[in-house]
């Protein structure tokens, strides 16, 4: 039997949900996902790369989030395989590629048989002894929990004996699984006033995602910034960005808050008023009266806010073309950016992106270069360039190298041979991207 792209999800799911258990058991193991020690048996053929990408496995999950019942051993297996890669990835790196790819898996699944078997599978890990056990499951954990009460009562118990990185965590996860309990919004405002910024950022973003839903947390939020100290008050910022949406009672704290003695909380508010409040009239001549009213750092922000709100407006652009004189190179290359984004292809602002070519710092000169080299006038990164990249010993560079050689319109033959080596590196991001890579090629 053929395998089933990845891009017919729709098409999969409504087949299979006409399928028996056992027909449907099948279909998943010939064609879907099989375990190793059975894809002999069943004639399965894993994708390209899968012991990278795992997607077959993800799209098995996929199938079992949108209710198709299937046999309980493979149920299991699904399972099993499917925490065992979560935890290794939460164990080994927590910003993978591949974290947000398991976590949204394990989420699907919530409110499924194999969620619940997964939640099962987890909750031993959770009462573990040893700290370096207890993170990663219990971080999954928030996937699969929501309105579990035995993982609540758990982790609320725990709670004030855990380590500080453990705990951070479980206030991460308590806001997920039970963001309505008094239990679990007491203890997210008692350490939002914590003295560690990390016990307080972990409070501020559960309280942001509550806040999404709940206007009660917005106010609270609201009236605690009236009477913050300037920590506090980062913190109940921060928690108003994660909720995401500028109501004017928000948008007028904000502007209050541009009055603030704290330059820091002046520079917060900039930055949220040019994300939350785009669309109000104030914004942008608050910002352009604020462009020459602070010292550098707080130009800088200025000009970050005027390059998200000064979409379309020649006078935002009259504005900051007398800053690429500024004596802070990281304000000339701030400038330099916002530009861009503004109008990089007027001829007016090309010109000025020459000129800063002759820039006395390198910095600057790099990053006009850089831009000049993305202009329809300019020449994209050559594959010299890209290969060098692919040498560089931080994996950022070489990832984005390998993103940036993809998206080339016309490939030398060497790339794929490059591609292959790259499934070798030693970071696990690097060797996504080249698999993905080798995947929208259709070689390897």
């Amino acid at each position: 039997m053929e395998r089933i792209p990845v891009s017919s999800k729709e098409h999969l799911l409504e087949t299979i949900a006409t399928l028996s258990s056992q027909d449907a058991s099948d279909l998943i193991r010939r064609s879907i996902w099989c375990p190793a020690e059975e894809a002999e048996q069943y004639g399965y053929v894993p994708s390209k790369y899968e012991d990278i990408l795992h997607r077959d496995l993800f799209l098995a999950a996929h199938c079992l989030s949108a209710g198709v019942k299937i046999d309980p051993s493979l149920s299991h297996t699904i399972a099993t395989e499917l925490i065992q890669l979560a935890l290794s990835v939460l164990e080994q790196n927590a910003f993978s590629t591949l974290s947000n790819p398991a976590s949204e898996a394990l989420h699907h699944l919530r409110k499924t048989e194999t969620g619940a078997e997964i939640l099962r599978l987890l909750l031993p890990q959770i009462t573990s002894e040893d700290k370096e056990i207890r993170y990663a499951p219990i971080s999954a954990s928030g996937a699969v929990g929501e309105g579990n009460t035995e993982l609540l009562t758990l982790l609320l118990k725990r709670f004030p004996h855990e380590p500080q990185d453990v705990r951070e965590m479980t206030l991460s996860v308590l806001g997920r699984i039970a963001p309505q309990s008094p239990a679990v919004l007491a203890l997210l405002f008692q350490n939002l006033r914590d003295e560690q910024r990390w016990m307080q950022m972990s409070a501020a973003f559960a309280l942001g995602e509550i806040a999404q839903t709940n206007p009660e947390i917005t106010t609270d939020l609201l009236d605690l910034l009236r009477e913050a100290d300037e920590p506090l008050s980062h913190a109940v910022l921060t928690a108003l960005e994660v909720r995401g949406r500028g109501d004017p009672p928000i948008l007028s704290a904000l502007h209050a808050l541009l009055q603030s003695s704290h330059d820091s909380l002046r520079r917060y508010a900039i930055r949220l008023l040019s994300k939350l409040g785009r669309e109000d009239p104030r914004t942008l001549p608050t910002l352009l009266d604020l462009l020459n009213k602070g010292d550098r750092a707080f130009l800088y922000s200025v000009v970050q806010g005027l390059s998200k709100v000064g979409q379309g407006k020649p006078e935002v652009i009259d504005a900051l073309l007398p800053i690429l004189e500024d004596e802070g190179e990281y304000v000339r290359v701030e400038t330099l950016r916002a530009l861009e984004k503004l109008g990089g292809q007027s001829p007016v602002i090309v010109s000025a992106f020459r000129a800063m070519l002759e820039d006395k710092s390198r910095v600057v000169r790099y990053e006009a270069n850089q831009i000049l080299n993305g202009h329809p006038d300019g020449k994209p990164p050559s594959f010299p360039f890209l290969f060098e990249q692919l040498q560089h010993p931080d994996e950022d560079y070489r990832e984005m190298a390998l993103r940036m050689l993809i998206e080339q319109v016309e490939k030398p033959p060497q790339v794929i041979p490059v591609l292959l080596e790259m499934l070798k590196d030693r970071h696990e991001n690097v060797r996504y991207a080249a698999a993905e890579a080798l995947v929208k090629l259709g070689e390897g």
